[in-house]
């Protein structure tokens, strides 16, 4: 019985000072940078897409940074290095992939609260998302770490003692500094960015037959109530309590397939309805400026800029953030009566079945349109 316990006792304490060499690691390299500002000096820090929503909150917490692009995949390929050229800021990215409104402005509040010289924000305003639920968030796309956003210790127990980050990160970069991989910071400009993807109209359409016609229904008071929210308490409230904060928001710009499926389902009056409550709601706040380019034909109507319904090039990316800086594409009180008029025109009398007739591009890249 004697040498019973003392196995017992020697088990338990071996793997107690198992635990807390794994929690020791863990906090003292911290790879989402949950504790403190990151270790440049002695560790890199790489940001991966498969933990976007784990690392952002330690990113906008502990980073140096004056600009800050948010966002979904819409977002995911826009670089920090060509906004920090185009608008004289020092930026970082926090992407996560299929995000709600309500989980991407809880990104931007939290780096408000801790970034007190934030000056300017870009953000794509995904136009699926416009009379989501209160309180969305998108379990489908993968578990939301709840633990690194609050504030109560007893559950960073999910991060200390988590083998993905043991195995995936701080043991990656202890075995990077030993051999002398240089430390810092990776180039934010990947972080999140895809890898050359197929591009075009079977990539974007994914469809055999021809699109159909359909009685189109009329937004509901309900799903009005939902936008109006959205809109005040996701967008514009942040905009408010921010005034010296610029926010350069745009409606992600989705293809004429995307809008075809809208039409063959019934749904375009209601989306076109939903568009111009946002875009009419948000226009008088001072310190929100607001893109679109649904109307520019080179871009939506040209399926060689996705790789699905809904998500463009890198080029597409570039020349937003470029037409941004200069203006194009902004949203005022002059012209917002012409821009909801041509946009209603073009995607309820266009005709969707000619996408099919469209060539596959010969090769990657962005169209001569945005070459130029």
């Amino acid at each position: 019985m004697k040498r019973q316990k003392n196995w017992t006792g020697l088990f338990l304490g071996t793997a107690l000072v198992c635990l807390a060499l794994v929690i020791g690691l863990t906090v003292s390299i911290d790879p989402y940078m949950h504790y403190r500002r990151p270790q440049l000096d002695k560790f890199r820090y790489e940001p991966k897409a498969e933990a976007e929503r784990s690392i952002n909150n330690g990113m906008l917490r502990h980073l140096d940074y004056d600009a800050l692009l948010v966002g979904t995949s819409m977002m995911e390929n826009t670089k920090t290095s060509l906004a920090d050229s185009l608008f004289g800021c020092h930026s970082i990215k926090t992407v996560s992939i299929g995000a709600s409104w309500w989980e991407i402005s809880s990104l931007e509040a939290l780096a408000l609260e801790h970034n007190p010289e934030l000056s300017l924000v870009v953000r794509g305003l995904d136009m699926t998302y416009f009379d989501e639920a209160p309180q969305a968030l998108h379990y489908e796309i993968g578990p939301y770490p709840t633990y690194l956003y609050n504030d109560n210790p007893l559950d960073d127990v999910y991060y200390v003692l988590n083998r993905d980050v043991l195995y995936r990160n701080c043991l990656p970069m202890l075995l990077d500094a030993a051999e002398g991989v240089t430390p810092g910071l990776s180039n934010l400009d990947d972080y999140g960015a895809w890898k050359q993807e197929v591009y075009g109209p079977r990539a974007a359409m994914r469809r055999d037959t021809p699109y159909a016609d359909a009685v189109q229904e009329k937004l509901s008071d309900q799903r009005r109530e939902r936008v109006l929210y959205n809109v005040r308490e996701k967008v514009l409230s942040l905009a408010e309590a921010n005034p010296d904060t610029v926010f350069y928001y745009f409606l992600t710009p989705y293809s004429a397939a995307w809008w075809g499926d809208l039409r063959q389902a019934g749904q375009l009056e209601a989306q076109l309805e939903m568009e111009e409550l946002v875009i009419r709601s948000i226009l008088p706040c001072g310190n929100i400026r607001l893109y679109s380019w649904n109307t520019v034909e080179e871009l939506t109507f040209d399926l060689a800029n996705y790789k699905d319904r809904i998500h463009y090039g890198p080029w597409v990316n570039d020349w937003m953030l470029e037409k941004m800086a200069s203006g194009e594409g902004l949203l005022t009180a002059d012209n917002v009566e012409e821009y909801l008029s041509r946009e209603r025109e073009l995607f309820e009398t266009f005709d969707y079945n000619t996408l099919f007739d469209q060539p596959e591009p010969a090769q990657y890249g962005a169209p001569e349109f945005f070459r130029q």
